[in-house]
């Protein structure tokens, strides 16, 4: 596809958007920084903070995270129901 192509089909895509949320991320997007120069760092800052959760034994099992996850999703459907 040519970037005249690319560019016409965005612009039709941004016409027909209405939602501000999609609009702001699709402008954050443009004017950020490129995606590869920033997910290095964050990706590093990331695991560093990993490390050291794992470190002070602040980490999950997978059996736990499981546990934890459906104790969490019956109780928001359980809201949803009542709020309904």
């Amino acid at each position: 596809m040519t970037t005249a192509a690319l560019k016409k089909k965005i612009k039709a895509l941004v016409d027909k958007e209405t939602s501000e949320g999609k609009l702001a991320k699709a402008y954050k997007v443009l004017v950020g920084p490129p995606a590869a120069a920033s997910e290095p760092e964050e990706a590093y800052k990331r695991i560093k903070l990993a490390e050291a959760d794992f470190a002070a034994g602040r980490f999950m099992s997978g059996d736990e995270v499981k546990a934890k996850l459906k104790t969490a999703l019956k109780k928001r459907r359980a809201a949803k129901k009542k709020a309904a």
